[in-house]
């Protein structure tokens, strides 16, 4: 993959997508890609995942970088702590990756969310006590109330993930 700089050509800035379900394009040859060929690739676990660029902070913000090999080797080196359990539903009528041969929760994450998650999960408690103490040394009799405390859990979840994911930092 080599990121360019630019505009984005026209005929890409849909992506790959031509209608619901497994209809896409391939971007080599512009043709449609059978559905039921995604799905047969999928459930003999042929799909994978492939880095396509790093982003890094810059002196003027997100710099993006064609993945090297060190890069590359950085990215497949990291290894989840957790990974959620448990088999997916098979007959959901709007959640079907079974179709594609991901049977399991874990599946539909890869390595590098899944660390994500866990950095993130593991700093909530931190955060949520934190909060608490800031908001009674501030004067609030009884701390964080449950409204207070939910939208808090929400910000820093996504907050973050947009760190994290977009400019690499952890804590």
């Amino acid at each position: 993959m080599t990121v360019k700089l630019g505009e984005v050509p026209s005929d890409l800035k849909n992506g790959t997508k031509l209608a619901r379900g497994a209809n896409f394009r391939c971007l080599l040859s512009n043709s449609p890609i059978e559905p039921d060929c995604i799905k047969a690739e999928g459930t003999g676990k042929r799909l994978g995942t492939r880095l396509m660029a790093a982003i890094a902070e810059g002196a003027r913000g997100r710099v993006y970088l064609s993945p090297t090999r060190e890069i590359e080797t950085a990215a497949l080196a990291a290894r989840e702590p957790w990974k959620p359990e448990g088999e997916l539903v098979k007959d959901a009528r709007a959640f079907t990756p079974y179709l594609y041969g991901l049977l399991t929760w874990s599946e539909l994450f890869t390595t590098r969310q899944l660390v994500a998650l866990s950095t993130f999960s593991s700093l909530v408690g931190e955060v949520r006590e934190k909060a608490r103490a800031d908001s009674l040394s501030a004067g609030m009799q009884d701390g964080l109330s449950r409204k207070c405390e939910v939208e808090c859990k929400i910000h820093i979840c996504v907050k973050g993930t947009e760190r994290l994911l977009c400019h690499g930092r952890q804590g």
